[in-house]
């Protein structure tokens, strides 16, 4: 993936030039420019929410390349070794990779709302989830895992104002497995050309930052993210929606045909065989239409 790493730089590059000479918060953040992950395709992905902005951090990270998640792993344990003892203790390994939401330098989250208070932040924002949506439609993981509670507005659509309109993905919720799964892409989605997704039938699950996490919580998380890889071939991926109304017809008929069983029973015990024998044949009629529906799938 080299080549969207080094397409992402001149991306962020030109963002970042542009924004830094705007006005106010964003042009402070903005001046102090970005960080982003050497990503890899894997099977998971983490998204956090952005790149903290320390006391001893430069003022201008012009020489910033994208740092490696196996040293990050190492030098900045606090942060990304969560990740990797998360990985492990659902046996992915080193089967995953990280990406922040967002690629501005700042520690206090709640400075967002005050990026959005105008025109120039959301255009600052939703810059930089353009890249995010690309980054992530390319990576194509089997799950992503999106640890910060205040990253999931993003995701969707703030229906309450109109004028944050963000990544715009759909959801259906997987009760099988406890999970939101891409369905599609709104019509309102801030991707520029056609609304459509590469990541129909990717489960996500939205979680807090797994710093604030107790043990117990971090095991189910585990325990759930183990699960939903397991059986990914059998119910996830792009035909999920396909497997979803074949499910649908499934009960559909496995419900008809245990009604009429009981009816048929109720029916021989009450002596009212030629009642009883209609039911058979339309028993037998819908088991047919059964073994059809799962020769087709």
């Amino acid at each position: 993936m080299d080549d969207i790493i080094n397409q992402m730089r001149s991306q962020l590059d030109s963002i970042f030039d542009k924004f830094s000479a705007a006005s106010g918060l964003v042009s402070e953040i903005a001046s102090r420019r970005f960080v982003y992950s050497k990503v890899e395709r894997k099977k998971v992905l983490f998204v956090g929410f952005n790149p903290s902005y320390t006391s001893d951090s430069k003022p201008n990270g012009n020489d910033y390349e994208p740092y490696d998640l196996k040293e990050a792993v190492e030098r900045y344990p606090k942060h990304y070794k969560k990740f990797q003892d998360l990985a492990d203790e659902c046996g992915v390994g080193e089967d995953w990779t990280y990406i922040d939401l967002f690629f501005f330098r700042e520690t206090e989250q709640k400075k967002i709302a005050e990026i959005l208070k105008d025109d120039i932040g959301v255009d600052f924002i939703c810059q930089q989830l353009r890249l995010t949506i690309d980054l992530m439609e390319k990576i194509k993981p089997e799950i992503i895992v999106v640890c910060n509670s205040g990253a999931r507005e993003f995701f969707g659509i703030d229906e309450d104002l109109e004028t944050k309109i963000w990544m715009g993905y759909n959801f259906i919720f997987d009760e099988k497995f406890g999970v939101d799964v891409i369905s599609g892409m709104n019509e309102k989605s801030i991707k520029k050309g056609v609304k459509s997704t590469e990541l129909i039938g990717i489960p996500v699950l939205f979680t807090s930052t797994l710093n604030y996490m107790d043990r117990s919580s971090k095991k189910r998380l585990a325990w759930q993210i183990n699960q939903i890889l397991k059986y990914h071939t059998l119910f996830f991926g792009e035909s999920y929606l396909k497997h979803e109304s074949l499910l649908e017809q499934l009960k559909f008929f496995t419900n008809n045909i245990l009604e009429k069983n009981r009816k048929k029973s109720e029916s021989v015990t009450k002596s009212k065989f030629e009642h009883a024998s209609k039911l058979r044949d339309e028993i037998n009629s819908d088991m047919t239409d059964l073994l059809e529906l799962l020769l087709k799938s």
